[in-house]
């Protein structure tokens, strides 16, 4: 379609880019998402852009374009603080913490972390995933103790991590190696058994 018939559908674009994304058409996703933030710049429809330059983000940082996964995370930063949205806010500082994991070192990563758990209150699925990544980045920093700890806040209150089934057997997976890590054996057996069972 030509640009000028695409104007009023941006948001179908981002629907059609985010399922893209999780059908693994990642190249497609990410076009589709530059072109989206590309018309919303020039029609000033600032209020799509959030949602786009974080498909965009996700898509860059899956297919291995770090650099311009931070820039776009960090651009939805920007305007979610711009429209005050701190749902948003703390997806765009997920995804940064993600990008800064695997680019640089896990340790630079745990302080965007922690600043993005301030936002986005005491409950909740992106509180849940931002946890866990923290959880992650504790084991990975050679600190299982507390990686066990955290894997345990969201296992024992489940109601507060929202709905995220399908990420509980990578939780308790990483608590499995925790275990390992620190020596109990029995531990990391429950852990992998609640990993399979959950899986």
């Amino acid at each position: 379609m030509r640009d000028e018939d695409l104007t009023d559908l941006l948001d179908p674009i981002g629907q059609l880019g985010w399922a893209e994304l999780l059908g693994e058409r990642y190249d497609d996703a990410i076009r589709h998402f530059g072109r989206g933030i590309r018309l919303a710049r020039h029609t000033g429809r600032s209020y799509l852009m959030p949602y786009l330059l974080l498909g965009q983000a996700y898509g860059c940082r899956v297919v291995g374009q770090l650099t311009e996964a931070m820039r776009s995370a960090e651009s939805a930063e920007d305007m979610a603080h711009l429209l005050n949205r701190s749902d948003l806010l703390g997806y765009a500082l997920s995804l940064q913490a993600s990008t800064v994991a695997v680019r640089d070192a896990p340790e630079l990563a745990a302080p965007i972390v922690e600043r993005a758990l301030r936002p986005i209150g005491t409950a909740g699925r992106l509180r849940g995933l931002m946890i866990a990544m923290l959880a992650s980045i504790r084991l990975e920093q050679g600190r299982p103790a507390e990686c066990v700890e955290l894997i345990r806040a969201l296992t024992d209150k489940p109601q507060h991590c929202g709905p995220a089934h399908s990420f509980r057997a990578g939780w308790y997976y990483t608590a499995a190696r925790a275990e390992v890590d620190r020596g109990r054996t029995a531990e990391a057996r429950d852990w992998t058994r609640r990993a399979v069972e959950a899986a």
